[in-house]
């Protein structure tokens, strides 16, 4: 089975940061195996799309301190996030962000950073079904190894 939350991620471009990303990584992936001559036609046997998931608050107090997540919804939001993906460097100057190119608010980050971590507790929870499954996440966190495309590959066909 393979797990895939489709338009979770808009390039962090939009939001005037410089790290490159593949948000349509995923895409190209399920694409490829859409047009598969043998597993392609069998879509609705391995394919899992959003199931509505999401993560909350109590979830994030799980592994962070509470004085943290009270700043994640908090007015200082932005002020953490910039933290967190190193916008300012050491002497307070922008690294990696132009605030004037950003498309899409940063405090929009949080909202996406919610919306992927949603997505990578679903493996955990078909685990427990004693479901093996896969997940295609378009962020840089969530590297796709070759194998586990090809694994998934085989165990369809």
């Amino acid at each position: 089975m393979i797990l895939h939350r489709p338009g979770s991620d808009a390039p962090l471009k939009e939001y005037g940061i410089g790290i490159p990303t593949a948000p349509d990584r995923a895409a190209r992936i399920l694409e490829v195996l859409r047009a598969h001559e043998t597993i392609g036609p069998k879509e609705e046997e391995w394919l899992i799309g959003d199931d509505g998931s999401e993560v909350t608050r109590i979830d994030i107090l799980r592994t962070h301190s509470p004085e943290y997540v009270e700043k994640l919804f908090s007015d200082r939001l932005d002020e953490v996030l910039a933290k967190v993906f190193e916008l300012i460097d050491e002497n307070g100057n922008y690294h990696r962000y132009n605030p004037e190119k950003a498309k899409r608010p940063l405090s929009g980050l949080f909202d996406r950073s919610l919306q992927g971590l949603a997505g990578r507790t679903r493996p955990a929870r078909w685990q427990w079904r004693k479901v093996s499954v896969f997940t295609l996440a378009a962020a840089v966190t969530t590297p796709i190894a070759s194998s586990g495309t090809a694994s998934a590959l085989s165990a369809i066909s």
